[in-house]
């Protein structure tokens, strides 16, 4: 997924789209106003049909690593950030199976996130929430560039 927070209508996030798009990676923009110069290229990408990117929570249903409406955007954006006090310890069995095969790789010991990611098979974006998840649980612990089981 690439998300493009503001562009001009040329340049290297315009080439990036490009590249993404050849690679059928899926672009989203961040709207922008129209007396923004700077705002030009993202408000392009949407009036060709790119999805926009209103909060983080349009990010992550388009990753599909949350559903449309099921929290509110202030309420994800702070479950995210691992501010929500009413998120806290839950049973392994109510762990999504990227978490729990997360903590099966780390049952070997500390690796680095891209070791992990690597070992884990899945796409970069949804395995490093699935691991601030699991830290945000107290399941995973960092140490330095490395992950643990906590």
């Amino acid at each position: 997924m690439v998300v493009v927070v503001e562009s001009k209508r040329a340049g290297g996030s315009m080439h990036t789209v490009e590249e993404a798009i050849r690679r059928e990676v899926a672009v989203m923009a961040v709207p922008g106003s129209v007396r923004n110069p700077a705002a030009e290229g993202t408000n392009l990408l949407l009036s060709e049909g790119c999805a926009p990117a209103c909060s983080t929570e349009d990010v992550l249903v388009a990753l599909g690593l949350a559903t449309a409406g099921a929290t509110g955007g202030d309420m994800l954006a702070r479950i995210v950030a691992g501010l929500d006090p009413t998120v806290s310890r839950i049973d392994i069995e109510g762990l999504d199976g990227l978490q729990k095969r997360l903590l099966e790789l780390l049952d070997d010991g500390p690796v680095s996130l891209d070791v992990l990611v690597l070992r884990a098979g899945a796409p970069v974006p949804e395995v490093l929430v699935a691991a601030e998840g699991l830290e945000r649980l107290g399941l995973l612990a960092r140490d330095g560039a490395r992950v643990l089981r906590a």
